[in-house]
C-alpha cells in the first residue's frame, strides 16, 4: 500500500493475501477513506485504533492484514520526514 500526504510524501507498507487478494484490496480501500482521509499521518495510535475498533474485528484475517501493512506504510511515512 501506498499512503500520500499533502505535503509530497509517500509511506509503503506491504499488504498481501494469498487467497483473498480481491477482499483484501478492497477492505485496504475501505478502510483507507474511512480512516486515512484528512487523518494525522503521525499520530499512528489515534489511527490504529481508529482501524482497529472499525474495521479490525470485522475483518478477520484480512483485517489483521490491512492494518499491518497501513501501520507499516505510516511509520515509513515518518522515517522520510
Amino acid at each position: 500500500v501506498r499512503l500520500h500526504t499533502d505535503e509530497g510524501l509517500t509511506g509503503v507498507g506491504e499488504i498481501t493475501h494469498p487467497y483473498r487478494p480481491r477482499e483484501t484490496c478492497a477492505l485496504t480501500e475501505a478502510m483507507g477513506h474511512r480512516h486515512l482521509v484528512g487523518a494525522d499521518p503521525f499520530d499512528t495510535e489515534e489511527i490504529w485504533l481508529r482501524m482497529y475498533q472499525g474495521d479490525f474485528l470485522r475483518g478477520g484475517d484480512v483485517g489483521g492484514i490491512v492494518v499491518s501493512g497501513v501501520d507499516q506504510a505510516l511509520h515509513d511515512l515518518m522515517g522520510k520526514a
